[in-house]
């Protein structure tokens, strides 16, 4: 016999039966779900980091290529004076015409040591670089038809002419992660006169550079302490300027102007004459010989430096010297006629005094030392704009003329022969520019997208 009701209580348990598994079944679909897209999510942020990862790798890469490609491009292009050129067996005459021998060999740096064979980065098997180079107006480059009509060249991807070439590097990981990144290399445009300690200016001086281009600067203080000084050109220090110039205007707190790395080690492959340590010089790659007293035209060997005095008729030989010791010059070798041509590297100190006329031997080049620079008497190094270069510090006074550019690094002091960059006395001191591409740089970097 059925008890009243048993029948609806078993049919409301079934029902909630039935209700409680289909619950379950949900959560489990749902809980399946969740784990799935956990799995996926896992899974994704997995593959992103490790797309990240070989994108990092890809771009260190190019990085490292371009930082290699770079450093031997301009190595090579900066020796540019000195480096033969393989279509006719001469130096090269330009910059540019380095430049465009890079760009005919399709832009392979092999010859400077760089294999076109991709390069691996460290002990990554997987991760390399390749880099050639390319002239700016390279329709390679990707770049715009209006683009490449605002950078002004000649169209020809394997003849520069703007002097400005491009590095560019193609670094590769694994899941074919690629990065490419592009640097120029141009002139630098440094000032007529440029310091990285502070400048004084006393006395009658003029230093003339183009308008609109860098005349002076100094990446410390300039100052003015009395006199008649025209300064043509711009005019700025990164410190204080205290006074100014009677002629023209000069800022301040601009920023540095980098100068380049002095070292007359790096300038002995000009030299055809080398004067020993202890009276000993060399012609070429000769065997060192004892010098006379005089030597080569009018060098003594005495109190422990190499010296130039005008003797008579005596007058240094024609050439470049690299001395392994400080160097005085006194008395008056050449004329306004016949200037003494001689450029002089100097591992010691500089000092100039009497009235020599001289003009550079190796192109654009007139002075180098490693240590400071003092220019007394009546200096005239007038007959081509050249270079005079100063690790330490730099004194001119006397009634100096130079047309040329002076860059003073201000080392760590060794010499004691100058103490204070100072310009004083009767000094003119002109600058066209023509020395511009003496000294090449990265003037731009860009991430290739």
């Amino acid at each position: 016999m059925m008890i009243p009701g048993t029948q609806n209580v078993e049919r409301r348990t079934a029902s909630e039966s039935g209700m409680a598994l289909i619950a379950v079944l949900l959560l489990l679909m749902t809980m399946s779900g969740l784990a799935a897209a956990l799995a996926i999510n896992s899974n994704t942020e997995t593959l992103i980091a490790r797309n990240h990862q070989t994108a990092a790798q890809a771009r260190a890469a190019a990085e490292a290529g371009l930082s290699h490609a770079v450093e031997l491009a301009i190595d090579y292009l900066q020796d540019w004076e000195t480096t033969t050129d393989p279509d006719t067996g001469m130096p090269f005459v330009s910059a540019s015409a380095a430049m465009s021998n890079l760009l005919e060999g399709d832009g392979s740096l092999e010859d400077l040591g760089l294999d076109d064979v991709p390069q691996l980065l460290g002990s990554l098997v997987d991760v390399s670089y390749e880099v050639r180079v390319l002239d700016d107006d390279d329709p390679e480059r990707g770049l715009s038809p209006t683009d490449i009509t605002t950078i002004l060249e000649n169209n020809e991807e394997d003849l520069d002419a703007n002097t400005k070439i491009i590095v560019r590097a193609v670094g590769r990981a694994s899941g074919n992660a690629v990065a490419t990144v592009e640097a120029t290399i141009a002139p630098r445009e440094l000032p007529a006169i440029l310091t990285n300690d502070d400048l004084m200016f006393k006395g009658n001086i003029t230093v003339t550079a183009p308008v609109g281009n860098p005349a002076v600067h100094t990446n410390a203080d300039l100052d003015f302490e009395g006199g008649t000084v025209s300064i043509t050109g711009d005019c700025t220090s990164s410190g204080d300027t205290d006074g100014s110039p009677t002629v023209g205007t000069c800022g301040e707190g601009e920023p540095n102007i980098s100068v380049p790395d002095v070292r007359a080690s790096d300038y002995l492959s000009k030299a055809g004459y080398t004067l020993h340590t202890g009276g000993m010089y060399s012609i070429g790659n000769g065997s060192p010989v004892p010098c006379a007293n005089p030597c080569l035209g009018a060098w003594r060997w005495e109190s422990n430096e190499w010296r130039v005095t005008a003797q008579g008729n005596l007058t240094p030989w024609t050439g470049t010297y690299y001395s392994e010791t400080a160097v005085t010059i006194s008395g008056s070798p050449g004329s306004a006629l016949s200037p003494v041509q001689m450029t002089l590297i100097a591992k010691g100190s500089i000092n100039i005094s009497g009235s020599p006329y001289l003009q550079p031997d190796t192109s654009g080049l007139l002075l180098v030392t490693d240590q400071d620079l003092s220019i007394g008497g009546n200096m005239t190094a007038t007959a081509s704009e050249a270079l005079i270069v100063v690790r330490e510090q730099l004194d001119i006074g006397g009634n100096a003329s130079i047309a040329g550019q002076i860059l003073v690094q201000d080392a760590a002091t060794v010499s004691t022969l100058v103490t204070a960059n100072s310009l004083h006395g009767n000094i003119t001191l002109t600058y066209t520019g023509s020395l511009d591409n003496k000294f090449l740089a990265v003037s731009a970097w860009r991430l290739v997208p």
